[in-house]
């Protein structure tokens, strides 16, 4: 290779050359080649640029650079050098392509803001989308999952942990040693800090315990209907302070009626019903379609009406009760209607003879007697037997009146009987009749009054 130098003469001519004139700093080297025809094993370069050309395409080493960039270009080069081809695809991310074809690229075509990525992560590894896999084969000691579903895998199921859910529900069964004994002994609802619940059903843990609604201040219980936000009392229990009696309702078989019964610690607990100020009873049939029965209530009332049952062959009783001395009843029909009672068949005599107690009851005894006929009334204990087999109070009475359908000489006389006196006209002529009240004046004691 030939140098040329030219440069300019010193100015006390101490050295000269070919057309030199003076020497001064400047020179030139013309005809120096490319750096591939000097020796550049050993080549600095601290200035300029490199453009269209390869580095370490022959023999890679080490490089350093502050920053890398690659023309945007959409494929790959079609041909990888030894290793792998860098390039950046259309979004701007780094790609390369291996040698044996396929690419690897970062893609960003979805972002809209600055982003930082840090490889590798703590782990020393490198989680790719073609090889993330499950979370059983990633770090998965604190995930955090807030979104999406798990569904087809069990949870839990090597090392149990504590769960929280909005909802719990099983397609089939739901087991384990601790929910079961949960299940088995669980706390109760709401007994630190209650709150609003919802359930379909309420069972006890066995077939012979009765789950309890509780309230566990001194309050009511209100059963609602409705929404939570407009709720509206159907039901309503009161608290009582150390109540020992109670209200029990009981279902029945098929054919016969439920039951609404009183029950309690005390022998014999009686059962009150009462209404808003001076609001009725009324008792319905055929779901309120018809009205059987109506109570009407009456401000500052104190007399009252009593039933009473009774036991075999006695009578039920229906009395006044208050506390006036003397108390009416009134049975007062509607407009021209009247009060019915029953009517026997009358009992008819044609001798003398003593009646029964059953002929008076009869109320209507008729005598047909050709000739006169003496009637002695029943003794004041078979009286006091048949009527209400004895139970009868004090001054019960009945009417029964003798009707004399005899001939003219055929007259009828009462006669009293032990224990069963008469007060007034004894004497029943033909064609008349005597209507007589009886009534109990003392235990086996009676007196027939002619009215």
């Amino acid at each position: 290779m030939t140098v040329v130098v030219t440069h300019s003469t010193p100015s006390d001519a101490s050295f000269s050359t070919t057309g030199a004139t003076a020497w001064d700093a400047t020179h030139t080297l013309s005809g120096v080649g490319t750096m591939a025809e000097q020796n550049a094993n050993a080549v600095a370069i601290t200035g300029g640029s490199i453009n269209g050309t390869t580095v370490g395409v022959t023999t890679p080493t080490t490089g350093a650079f502050t920053y890398a960039s690659f023309p945007s270009q959409s494929v790959a080069p079609a041909t990888p050098a030894t290793g792998f081809t860098q390039y950046a695809a259309s979004t701007g991310m780094f790609s390369w392509k291996g040698t044996n074809g396929f690419i690897r690229q970062f893609d960003a075509s979805g972002i809209t803001a600055d982003r930082t990525w840090v490889l590798p992560n703590t782990a020393g590894t490198i989680a790719l989308t073609s090889n993330l896999g499950t979370i059983a084969s990633q770090n998965s000691n604190s995930v955090a999952i807030t979104g999406g579903s798990i569904d087809g895998t069990t949870v839990g199921a090597t090392t149990a942990s504590t769960g929280a859910f909005t909802t719990l529900s099983a397609s089939s069964t739901v087991s384990g040693t601790g929910f079961s004994t949960y299940l088995a002994s669980p706390p109760t609802i709401g007994g630190t800090a209650a709150a609003a619940g919802t359930f379909t059903t309420l069972t006890g843990t066995t077939s012979t315990t009765t789950p309890i609604v509780q309230n566990s201040a001194a309050a009511a219980i209100a059963f609602k209907t409705n929404s939570a936000t407009s709720a509206i009392t159907q039901f309503n229990i009161a608290h009582t302070a150390s109540a020992v009696n109670y209200v029990q309702v009981t279902g029945a078989v098929t054919g016969v009626a439920p039951v609404i019964s009183s029950q309690g610690s005390d022998a014999a607990v009686p059962i009150s019903f009462t209404t808003k100020s001076t609001g009725s009873y009324r008792f319905y049939s055929s779901s309120q379609s018809y009205t059987q029965v109506r109570i009407d209530g009456s401000i500052s009332a104190v007399n009252y009406l009593d039933f009473y049952g009774s036991v075999a062959s006695s009578a039920p009783s229906f009395r006044v009760g208050g506390s006036d001395t003397d108390i009416q009843l009134s049975l007062v029909p509607k407009g021209l209607g009247i009060v019915l009672t029953n009517q026997q068949t009358p009992a008819a005599v044609t001798a003398t003879g003593t009646l029964t107690i059953a002929n008076l009851l009869t109320q209507i005894i008729t005598s047909t007697s050709a000739i006169a006929v003496a009637l002695t009334l029943p003794t004041g204990t078979l009286s006091d037997a048949g009527v209400s087999g004895g139970t009868s109070a004090v001054n019960t009475s009945f009417d029964y009146s003798i009707i004399n359908l005899g001939s003219a000489v055929g007259d009828v006389t009462m006669v009293a009987g032990t224990g069963h006196t008469i007060v007034g006209s004894v004497t029943v002529a033909v064609g008349t009749t005597g209507r007589f009240r009886c009534r109990k004046t003392a235990t086996n004691t009676f007196v027939s009054y002619r009215v």
